[in-house]
């Protein structure tokens, strides 16, 4: 199964080739008005800047996917930074790369060379958090079968994302979509029924910094 990752954190890095300048940043995001809105943002900042070249993918499934060369030739700036972001298998991230022209041209290849750098520079030093799919689920039982319960999940590898405390315990859980199968099966043989909860809609979720984050899927 294909793991796709997103990223919480803004990274920044830099590439000079030349006496050329490429600050590279990368941004989490979750909407393209919201990727434009950074674009616009790192243009007004390097306002002095040649050239502000960048790439996105918004969506678990790269439904939304954009580049822009801003100037430079076709295909030399945009479209590699839109394969390091391919090819890390990346979505809800922009990266952008702003050139400052030092006086000595770097011809197409050099400039897609420098650009890809630049990009995987930034890319390569931020975090990306595995993202996985699956569902959520919540089920009330006694205590007794509350803790049995509990520790199934976590030797299982299935997230537990709340415990309500009353008459009885209530768990909350992000089940991976390859597990859900076998969760039933195995629910069904510990409380000898055949009545289970409802599973939600398929979402996808990921850690990070130790809590759970579901990831918007546009």
């Amino acid at each position: 199964m294909e793991t796709k990752y997103c990223i919480f954190d803004i990274n920044e890095d830099e590439y000079d080739e030349k006496r050329s300048r490429f600050i590279a940043e990368m941004y989490p995001v979750s909407t393209e008005e919201e990727a434009k809105e950074l674009v616009a943002a790192t243009k007004k900042k390097y306002y002095d800047a040649r050239h502000h070249c960048y790439a996105y993918v918004i969506g678990y499934d790269s439904n939304i996917k954009k580049s822009s060369d801003d100037g430079e030739p076709s295909g030399t700036a945009g479209k590699p930074i839109m394969e390091i972001l391919e090819s890390r298998d990346v979505f809800n991230a922009l990266i952008i790369v702003t050139r400052y022209f030092g006086g000595i041209k770097l011809g197409t290849g050099g400039l897609t060379r420098a650009y890809r750098e630049a990009a995987r520079m930034v890319c390569d030093g931020n975090v990306l958090s595995p993202v996985r799919r699956g569902c959520r689920m919540e089920i009330t039982l006694d205590y007794s079968m509350g803790g049995t319960l509990s520790n199934y999940y976590r030797r299982e590898g299935i997230l537990i994302e709340d415990t309500i405390y009353g008459e009885k315990q209530t768990i909350k859980a992000l089940v991976p979509e390859e597990l859900v199968m076998k969760l039933k099966k195995d629910l069904q043989n510990m409380l000898g029924t055949e009545d289970l909860p409802e599973f939600s809609e398929p979402i996808s979720f990921c850690e990070s910094g130790g809590n759970i984050v579901l990831i918007e899927e546009n």
